[in-house]
């Protein structure tokens, strides 16, 4: 007689076999907000249930805001909501920025293609920033080649940063001059 956060919980596992109606799931959860409870949320983030920019179906757990900065930092449309409703959105948890997970799977990627990042102005700050946001100690990545210098990629102890350095110490040692 009533829909309940249940009944979203199945129509959302019945897309996997009839993804055309993605958009309309999207509508119904945006207009039945009220029955998106913690456990109903919970369960729906892990189930391909809503459309990327890209039109794929993924799992609001895996999808970020679409933001410019979003798109421009992440560059990648599967990881980007492709619905308009950003009061959904919200209530189903999606990310309003990438999480330091996100942007090292992005470097690591860059770094085995042995290309640059396409946004580093937005990438490194985006990653500094997640990483304070999750409290994550810095020594984790303090470790890790991230940082594309001089046609690689190095660990940041292995840089210096400045506006003047010596011209033998720019021959023997990556620099990014700033």
């Amino acid at each position: 007689d009533a829909l309940n956060g249940a009944d979203l919980v199945r129509y959302a596992r019945a897309l996997a076999d009839r993804s055309e109606m993605a958009e309309r799931f999207e509508k119904l959860l945006a207009d039945n907000l009220k029955l998106l409870g913690a456990a109903t949320v919970a369960e729906l983030r892990e189930i391909f249930c809503l459309r990327a920019r890209s039109g794929i179906l993924a799992a609001p757990a895996a999808l970020h805001l679409d933001t410019p900065a979003n798109r421009l930092c992440i560059g990648d449309d599967d990881r980007i909501a492709g619905g308009s409703s950003d009061l959904l959105f919200r209530k189903l948890k999606l990310k309003a920025a990438p999480d330091s997970a996100t942007l090292l799977e992005i470097i690591e990627r860059h770094r085995e293609e042995g290309s640059a990042p396409a946004r580093p102005d937005l990438l490194y700050p985006a990653l500094v920033d997640a990483v304070g946001r999750e409290r994550r100690p810095k020594s984790e990545i303090a470790g890790l080649a991230a940082c594309w210098v001089a046609g690689g990629y190095h660990t940041p102890s292995a840089i210096l940063v400045g506006t003047r350095i010596a011209p033998p110490l720019a021959e023997a040692i990556p620099v990014y001059r700033h």
